[in-house]
């Protein structure tokens, strides 16, 4: 079955424009299962595609919202960007594949590739 469980792990930001209880972040194991909750902070939280967090949406207090692999958040006045590393090494992965040519002493497994890409362009359609 699957392991619902979440680690928790408290991150610090030191800059004042963020409370001490500003959000909770939820960091799932797939790819859809990552959310964002503003817990009733004095600055807010944006969730948004620009690195202009004014250009993002405020996300409502206490109201569970869902992320995507890319999303800027900015609690108070610090942003950062959203990314969920296994989607990204899937990624580089596939890149990588794409710039070198197999060698010749190590055969192209092109059915884990293959997969690979799918599973990259599925993630990609989904958000």
């Amino acid at each position: 079955g699957k392991d619902s469980r979440k680690d928790m792990v408290d991150i610090t930001i030191n800059n004042k424009s963020v409370s001490n209880k500003h959000a909770i972040l939820e960091v799932g194991r797939s790819g859809e299962d990552h959310f964002i909750t503003d817990l009733g902070s004095l600055n807010g939280t944006r969730v948004g595609h620009s690195i202009n967090s004014k250009k993002n949406r405020r996300i409502k207090r206490m109201i569970k919202t869902q992320l995507s692999d890319g999303v800027y958040i900015t609690f108070g006045n610090e942003t950062a960007e959203f990314r969920i590393p296994s989607l990204n090494t899937t990624l580089q992965q596939k890149k990588a594949l794409e710039r070198a040519p197999p060698s010749p002493t190590q055969p192209l497994d092109r059915t884990q590739s293959f997969v690979e890409m799918e599973e990259c362009q599925e993630a990609v359609t989904q958000s």
